[in-house]
């Protein structure tokens, strides 16, 4: 995960994590531990993700006990009123 600053004329880096699916329980819990300590909260968050994507949402077959991840509703749950999934092919 990195987190960039958009403010000036090109983007910087904030922060960058790694973080394994296995030591969280959920995908929110491991984004909020992510999130906890950074400067400037997001507006924005993109995630690129294996899997097909439909309608912002998204199964993990190689994390099953994260089920299906709403993007919509992770955005809400986080307070990030943009929250995109994108296939990382």
């Amino acid at each position: 995960m990195v987190t960039i600053d958009t403010t000036a004329n090109y983007p910087i880096l904030i922060k960058e994590d790694k973080h394994k699916t296995q030591e969280y329980d959920t995908f929110q819990k491991s984004v909020e531990v992510f999130l906890k300590d950074v400067e400037a909260y997001p507006t924005v968050a993109v995630i690129g993700i294996a899997g097909p994507i439909s309608d912002n949402s998204v199964f993990l077959a190689n994390v099953e006990k994260w089920g299906t991840l709403d993007g919509y509703q992770l955005g809400k749950n986080l307070n990030i009123p943009n929250f995109i999934f994108l296939n990382d092919f």
